[in-house]
């Protein structure tokens, strides 16, 4: 429900973080502190830096992204372009799917990330969702579903936003927001899902991950 003199961004960039470092490198999670929070390798900077330049034409007025370490970073890269305070958001966060991993895995603490990246990040902004492992898809989809629900019913009257999220996510709230839960997603890293309302249902604009020089799959 909407707040009374709200209203709903006009459009919502869901993204996919960048390239990760265990993708480019095999041995990075043998000897990590936290083999499920790996970092962007260098070419995953690169591709969050292509993908503010596209961004730059839209002018988003709002950063949410997932409380892991590839998420931020990508934010972070993004808004360098934009100086905005970006809102770390649970709901946001990877499918905690058992086959994964065989249980909650542990990434960056709040604590830490404002240490690390403070300047960046909104430190009042509170979580709408939390995540509870283990999850299954429809568990993963409700919680995508409300996430995003919950963002656009409380925007502070930002017309554009984005939201940086893991692949799984992006699938479940491209679908969400579409009300189609067969619908096939276009998700690989650092693409864009442009999702635009026009006053009575969300459709899409640009979907795709031409703005990169370097794709998912180029390796």
């Amino acid at each position: 429900m909407l707040a009374k003199g709200k209203k709903i961004p006009r459009t919502v960039y869901i993204i996919r973080h960048g390239m990760r470092q265990d993708y480019m490198d095999s041995e990075w999670s043998a000897t990590a502190e936290r083999p499920h929070d790996t970092p962007l390798h260098e070419t995953g900077f690169q591709m969050a830096r292509e993908t503010a330049l596209w961004l730059t034409d839209h002018k988003p007025q709002a950063i949410y992204c997932s409380p892991y370490l590839r998420t931020i970073q990508t934010a972070v890269t993004i808004n360098e372009s934009f100086a905005l305070k970006i809102r770390i958001e649970h709901g946001l966060g990877e499918w905690l799917n058992p086959e994964w991993c065989e249980k909650y895995p542990e990434h960056i603490t709040h604590d830490e990330a404002l240490l690390q990246f403070g300047d960046n990040l909104d430190p009042n902004y509170k979580s709408v969702a939390r995540t509870i492992y283990p999850e299954t898809d429809e568990v993963c989809y409700d919680r995508c579903a409300k996430a995003i629900e919950s963002i656009l019913a409380n925007s502070d009257d930002e017309d554009e936003i984005v939201l940086v999220t893991h692949g799984a996510a992006v699938m479940f709230m491209v679908r969400a927001l579409l009300k189609d839960k067969e619908f096939k997603v276009f998700w690989p890293m650092c693409s864009i899902n442009e999702m635009i309302w026009d006053g009575g249902k969300w459709t899409q604009g640009y979907v795709g991950h031409d703005h990169l020089s370097f794709k998912e799959g180029d390796n």
